[in-house]
């Protein structure tokens, strides 16, 4: 008959039991701590199984580690000992050279290596290789566009200057149309064209201005007894007068043949008429041209320019009057300016009839 205050030790296949559920439940508290990733502790009949507490201290420890470097921190101690620890610390090691050596490729040195990584080496080295052929390629590119941009540059000043030189050569034109080649003056085109602003101007500012028309007296007598060229230098030496005497702001052109015409801006005709007896006198003291027995002088006309009346017209009207009154100064025996007055009409009419 079985005795129930029989120990245990008595009965080994209780024994057995016993100690098979104890490392049923330690298995489980294990299995537990690694399945949730934290620590499991065991109940109080096992908290003093010193096997199972420093297994339990290891896994902790161990998954702490593993979670420090999954986060990215690579300077935490990993203080476990034997082979896990061993493969831990290589693969934080690893990690480390992974990232300095990625630092250094950052920073543009397209030679690193990594050799002893597997896969991620190859990856690694890939990438580097690829990114040493890109930097080729753009240091190409860029060679290329420095060189483009060097040539486009070239282009462009060479257009400029170019562009320069045609409006510089197109104003040269313009000038050249609008001046008379011989006595450096304007011509009879452009000294309308100049003085349709002055006139425009002084109409708005009913301001007086006057209009003159000049002639060389004698001037067919030098051409028959010294030749053209003499009357070239006449007609030059003339013009040279007119521009060293008459003021910065008045106008001075060739109007044709032997004649000049000068605008005189915001002159009086008493004024004006006295800027060209001045210049007559001047005219007739140089003996133009010089070392001939035959020598021009000059008989002028002036007129004012009516600041009432459309400008054209105005323009025209003058140099009709101005020219009456030219004529009146050859009539009274030439080398003389004339201003114009209405009696001077009555006086040529007489004179045709």
């Amino acid at each position: 008959m079985h005795d129930p205050t029989q120990s245990s030790e008595s009965n080994p296949d209780k024994q057995t039991s016993t100690d098979n559920k104890t490392l049923d439940e330690a298995l489980e508290i294990i299995s537990q701590s690694l399945l949730k990733g934290k620590r499991v502790n065991p109940p109080d009949h096992l908290a003093s199984n010193e096997v199972l507490v420093k297994l339990l201290d290891y896994i902790s420890e161990m998954q702490q580690n593993i979670s420090d470097i999954r986060c990215g921190n690579l300077s935490a101690n990993v203080s476990l000992k034997g082979f896990t620890g061993g493969m831990l610390k290589a693969v934080q090691s690893n990690l480390r050279h992974f990232i300095w050596k990625s630092d250094r490729v950052s920073s543009g040195e397209f030679s690193q290596q990594i050799d002893f990584m597997g896969e991620l080496s190859e990856s690694f080295n890939a990438m580097v290789n690829d990114l040493r052929q890109a930097r080729g390629m753009l240091e190409e590119q860029k060679s290329s566009l420095v060189q483009l941009s060097e040539d486009l540059l070239r282009e462009i000043s060479a257009r400029i200057a170019a562009e320069k030189g045609l409006r510089r050569e197109e104003e040269r034109q313009r000038e050249l149309a609008l001046t008379d080649a011989l006595t450096g003056t304007l011509n009879r085109r452009g000294f309308m064209q100049s003085i349709r602003k002055e006139v425009s101007r002084m109409c708005r500012s009913k301001a007086s201005v006057c209009l003159a028309l000049l002639d060389l007296d004698y001037f067919k007598e030098v051409n028959d007894t010294h030749g053209h060229q003499a009357g070239d230098e006449a007609l030059c030496a003339v013009a040279r007068v007119l521009l060293e005497n008459l003021r910065d702001y008045d106008t001075v052109g060739r109007y044709g043949g032997d004649e000049f015409i000068i605008l005189l801006p915001e002159t009086t005709l008493e004024d004006a008429y006295s800027i060209l007896e001045r210049i007559c006198r001047k005219v007739d003291d140089e003996k133009i041209p010089k070392g001939c027995s035959v020598h021009v002088k000059i008989s002028g006309g002036v007129t004012l320019i009516d600041t009432e009346e459309d400008c054209d017209a105005a323009i025209d009207e003058a140099v009709n009057l101005a020219d009456k009154a030219m004529y009146a100064s050859k009539r009274n025996g030439r080398n003389q300016i004339t201003m114009y007055r209405p009696d001077l009409v009555e006086e040529q009419s007489a004179v045709n009839h």
